[in-house]
């Protein structure tokens, strides 16, 4: 079991979880001013608990979404997914779940209780933890 867990985060920092309609497709967001992070209500607990992740290192940074930049509203966006990534992915339980998984991105996702997302993001920032190297 992965030693952070965005939950205990989210109290830690006192940011409000409730379950909802974040906005038109989206599965989570975070407002700076009320330091809430809405997430959409059905998703699996692997999604909400990367989303969650995700929405924590806005509340972190303090970010305030806007949109008049899309350039960098995508950057930003990107480098939460790699935190929010670096956050929940161990690399000692990387290591021992790829031993079982070398080839199965989705079997090893699932033993890293993240989304396939998250773990390719990872993957891709630090490609001397590939499973297969």
């Amino acid at each position: 079991m992965p030693s952070y867990d965005p939950y205990t985060h989210a109290h830690t920092l006192g940011v409000d979880i409730i379950w909802g309609a974040p906005g038109h497709g989206m599965l989570g967001r975070y407002d700076h001013a009320s330091r809430t992070i809405t997430l959409r209500e059905g998703m699996r607990t692997r999604q909400e608990r990367s989303v969650l992740a995700h929405e924590l290192v806005h509340a972190v940074r303090g970010d305030e979404h806007d949109a008049w930049d899309a350039s960098y509203s995508a950057r930003r966006e990107r480098s939460c997914d790699l935190l929010a990534a670096e956050n929940l992915i161990d690399p000692g339980d990387l290591r021992r779940a790829a031993a079982f998984y070398p080839d199965n991105l989705p079997a090893l996702a699932y033993e890293l209780d993240v989304t396939e997302e998250l773990l390719v993001i990872y993957l891709d920032a630090h490609p001397g933890k590939s499973p297969k190297a």
